[in-house]
This record gives C-alpha cells, sequence and structure tokens, in this order.
C-alpha cells in the first residue's frame, strides 16, 4: 500500500528513505570525511498475528544504511551469512581526485534483509511517520492555536458591532421613534435601508454561479474529511481518497443548482436554464480544460505523469451525465421555492454613494482585506505543501478539518465587519465586495506558492514548473470560491439580521 521505507534516529525521530552517505567531522582537528553507504539491511517488521494462517501482515519497514569496503576477490569474506556492521576499519570513504576530474569509482552495493515480528496492528503501521516528530506537532498545534485567535478576535469585533454599535442605534430608531426618512443630522448604515438588499448591476448570473461553486466546493471537501475522520475513507489509499473526493463533488451538484438558483432569482433573473448551465459548466469546465492543456504537453513531453484516454472520458461522463443533471435537479428546486424574502423594500433610485475612506474605497481594498483569513492556514498550508510537492506524508486530517473550518469561520466574520463599516460609510455595493474581500485568499495561496516554488524546490526543466503552477492555480481557484462563498453567504445573512431588527413603515 505504499508503504514507505524508513531510518531511525538516535532522539526517536524517523527520516523518510534514507541517506546516500554521511559526513564525519573531527571535532579536535577540524577535518571533514565522506563516507558512502553502500549496504543496506533491511528490517521486515510483520504481524502474524493479525494474518490469515500461512500469512502475515507487513506493518514497518525500517533501513539501516551501513558503509562497508567490500573485498571485491573474495566478497563472502565482507558480505556472507553474518550481518554487515559499521566497523571502522571497513568504512567506505570517499576521498575527491581533483586532479582526476570525472573519472569513475567502482562501488560494491549490497543489501541483507531482516524479518522482525511485531505487536503492532496493522491499521497502526502509518503511526510511526506522524508520531515520531514531535517538532511537527507542536507546529500543528500552532497552527490550530493561531487560527483560533484570529478567529476569536474577529468574533470578538462582531460582538461588539452586533452588541454595543448596533444596540444603540436599535434603540435610537426604535424606542424613541426617530423618523429615518429624516436625513438630516443621520449617516451610516440605517440610511442605506432603502438600497442594501439591491441586486447587483454588475452580473448577478456570475455572482450566484461563483457562490454556488463555492458552496459545492465545501460540501465536498467538508463531507471528505469528515468521512475520514469518522474511518469510512482510509487517507492511507491516496488514490481511493482522491477518487471519493471526486465523486462527492460530483454528487453534490444539487447544492451548487440551488444555491446559485436561488441568488439568481432574488436579483430577479428569469432565464433559469442559463443560470443552471452555466452553474453546471463554469468551474468544473475550466478545471478540466486546464488539465486537458496540461495533460497533452506532458504526453507530448514523454512524461509518465500524463493521465490515459480512458481516465479523461471517466472524468467526462461524470461530468456530462452525473454532475450536470444534479445541478439542473437542484436549480429546480431553487427556483421553484419563493424569492428569499428581505425585511425592506428597495427603493426606485438608487442612493447616491458619498466619498469613501482613502482605504475602503481603493478597488483593491478586497485584495489586502484577503490576508487576515490566509494567515489562519498558513502553518497548516506549508505541512500541506511538503507532503504534496516533497513527497511527504500528510494524515493529520483532524488539524486539516478544524483549519478548513476555521477559515471559513475566519473568512465570514472578516466580510462582515468590512460589510459592516462600509454600510456605515453609506456605500450599499456590496454584494460582490463581500464574495471578493475574503476570495482574494485564493490569490494570497497563489503568490505563497510561487515563493515556495523558488525558496523551497529545486525543479529542473520547464515543465515542471508549469505543472507546479498548473495546479497551484486550480487549488487558489477552488480556495477562493470557497471562501468567498461562505462570506458573501454570511453577509447577506448578518444583513437579513440587522435591518430586520429596523421598524420602517
Amino acid at each position: 500500500d505504499g508503504l514507505p521505507a524508513h531510518v531511525a534516529r538516535n532522539n526517536g525521530s524517523i527520516i523518510r528513505g534514507y541517506p546516500l552517505g554521511s559526513k564525519l567531522i573531527n571535532e579536535a582537528t577540524g577535518k571533514i570525511q565522506y563516507l558512502l553507504h553502500n549496504h543496506v539491511r533491511f528490517v521486515i517488521h510483520y504481524n502474524e498475528k493479525e494474518a490469515s494462517q500461512g500469512y502475515v501482515r507487513i506493518v514497518g519497514f525500517e533501513v539501516k544504511p551501513i558503509t562497508i569496503t567490500h573485498d571485491e576477490k573474495e566478497i563472502q569474506k565482507t558480505c556472507g551469512a553474518q550481518p554487515v556492521r559499521n566497523m571502522e576499519e571497513t568504512l567506505l570513504y570517499m576521498k575527491p581526485d581533483f586532479n582526476n576530474k570525472g573519472k569513475s569509482v567502482p562501488v560494491t552495493y549490497s543489501y541483507e534483509v531482516e524479518w522482525k515480528e511485531s505487536e503492532l496492528a496493522w491499521t497502526d503501521r502509518w503511526d510511526v511517520f506522524l508520531l515520531a516528530n514531535p517538532d511537527d506537532s507542536t507546529a500543528h498545534h500552532m497552527s490550530v492555536l493561531n487560527s483560533f485567535m484570529i478567529v476569536i478576535f474577529l468574533a470578538t469585533c462582531t460582538a461588539i458591532i452586533l452588541i454595543k454599535a448596533l444596540r444603540k442605534d436599535l434603540a435610537l430608531y426604535n424606542d424613541l421613534g426617530v423618523d429615518i426618512s429624516e436625513d438630516e443630522d443621520e449617516s451610516g448604515w440605517k440610511m442605506v435601508h432603502g438600497d442594501v438588499f439591491r441586486p447587483p448591476t454588475t452580473s448577478p448570473l456570475a455572482l450566484g454561479v461563483l457562490v454556488g461553486s463555492g458552496a459545492q466546493i465545501g460540501f465536498a471537501f467538508l463531507g471528505t474529511l469528515l468521512l475520514c475522520q469518522t474511518k469510512l475513507i482510509n487517507p492511507a489509499m491516496k488514490g481511493q481518497a482522491l477518487s471519493n473526493v471526486v465523486l462527492l463533488y460530483v454528487f453534490s451538484g444539487t447544492v451548487s443548482g440551488y444555491i446559485s438558483a436561488r441568488i439568481f432569482k432574488f436579483c430577479g433573473g428569469k432565464n433559469w436554464k442559463l443560470n443552471t448551465i452555466v452553474t453546471a459548466v463554469a468551474f468544473p469546465g475550466l478545471l478540466i480544460s486546464m488539465f486537458l492543456v496540461l495533460n497533452i504537453f506532458l504526453a507530448l513531453y514523454g512524461s509518465s505523469k500524463s493521465v490515459s484516454f480512458v481516465t479523461i472520458i471517466l472524468a467526462f461522463f461524470l461530468w456530462a451525465c452525473v454532475s450536470t443533471p444534479l445541478v439542473f435537479i437542484g436549480s429546480f428546486f431553487g427556483f421553484k421555492r419563493e424569492a428569499i424574502h428581505v425585511p425592506t423594500r428597495t427603493n426606485q433610485i438608487a442612493r447616491v454613494i458619498p466619498p469613501q475612506n482613502s482605504l475602503l474605497g481603493t478597488k483593491f481594498s478586497s485584495l489586502f482585506i484577503g490576508a487576515l483569513p490566509f494567515s489562519c492556514a498558513v502553518i497548516e498550508i506549508y505541512f500541506l505543501m511538503c507532503s504534496i510537492w516533497m513527497h511527504q506524508y500528510y494524515y493529520l486530517i483532524g488539524y486539516l478539518l478544524t483549519i478548513t473550518i476555521l477559515i471559513g469561520i475566519c473568512s465570514v466574520l472578516t466580510s462582515i465587519i468590512m460589510c459592516y463599516l462600509r454600510l456605515t460609510g453609506e456605500d450599499h455595493r456590496w454584494w460582490w465586495k463581500s464574495f471578493a474581500d475574503s476570495a482574494s485568499c485564493g490569490a494570497w495561496l497563489f503568490a505563497y506558492s510561487i515563493w515556495y516554488l523558488f525558496s523551497r524546490l529545486n525543479l529542473v526543466g520547464i515543465m515542471p514548473y508549469v505543472v507546479y503552477l498548473t495546479y497551484m492555480a486550480m487549488v487558489s481557484l477552488t480556495l477562493a470560491l470557497y471562501t468567498g462563498s461562505l462570506s458573501f453567504m454570511g453577509v447577506f445573512y448578518f444583513n437579513r439580521i440587522i435591518y430586520n431588527a429596523i421598524k420602517l413603515d
């Protein structure tokens, strides 16, 4: 099942694979010597109790690297029936000959196998990679703590707005009977009650499609993590886990169809067929197009990573014959329901928006706001990047599930606070801005991936760069839709709450 070899260190930690050599430093003289590990002892740990009679279960694959100068004439003397040990008199030193650069050095490689019975259960065979590095565990805990503290800070700010500021304003307008139509000395979020639910003038169809696609992504990803956490999906089987993610995304097409239809109908849209088709095609079609172009280049490049034509046909079948009909079903029920009820009536003429704050009024303000949700997950993202691009292992599903939930909460709270500040400035154009505030988190992820590319990876050739940037663009877009969708729905619900508390004629 892909269980990797590892080397156990003296401090209890482990490293995946084994080092090809080692370096000896004489502390007294400062002399440096290099040794080549040309002999390896494979220690295969097995559990006989859990297997059927006559069989064993492999629960560990340990490697012990050894350096030895073999006797080329009588190899049995140095590599015979007895186990090979690291002996001072037989160490294989690598002595560079600067006078004969490019000269080959003959080396004899050898190995031995040792079978060792173990009481370790087969289901716990991966624990050595998860529990043997205490520093990583501390980093994961700090990542969750960092995210939790950011969410607490944002939740406190939101509570202050709802309890202190809004309570005072609502008491003024409700209990004292102030006429909200008199705007002589009034300003702030109350004054835009007739425009706050005015549908956006810029492509409401696109907004509904993006929010619906993000909701589908969130449903599929969180569902997969919950299934992994409940042991219904085995994350150790990478191919199976990836297939389950794709299937769960395909079968959750009803979610995107329903939500996009609800938003499109609220905005006054009538062409539900066009909305449904765009919802079913836009995001999956973009990803499949990017993947197909990349796969063509990989095939021409002769890479073993290219996907077969049969796999592409099966993916297209799932998209066209399963996902798309489910989107139509969700869209049908979304349009069949009554339009979303809002507590205020929209004025016929839009209110003029006064000059805004220099920071909130800029077109790029949302780009900077997305840094806050991204900071919730930046530590865990580093471990994920290492597991994906540096062939390490990541099976801490509980941490990933927690971070995914916290980054969603952080996105919602951040957008709510920014929406309140804009409404206080009498800017009722919150629709696209509430989506973009947290969706810009994807741009921060892509920028971080570029930094990671040049600081941590040593890629050779153009094609590895193309593969890396293409996949990270897909992941960044997915994260942008997930956070943007949650923040938009959170802000919409927030606005309904605060304007529902005002008594209007």
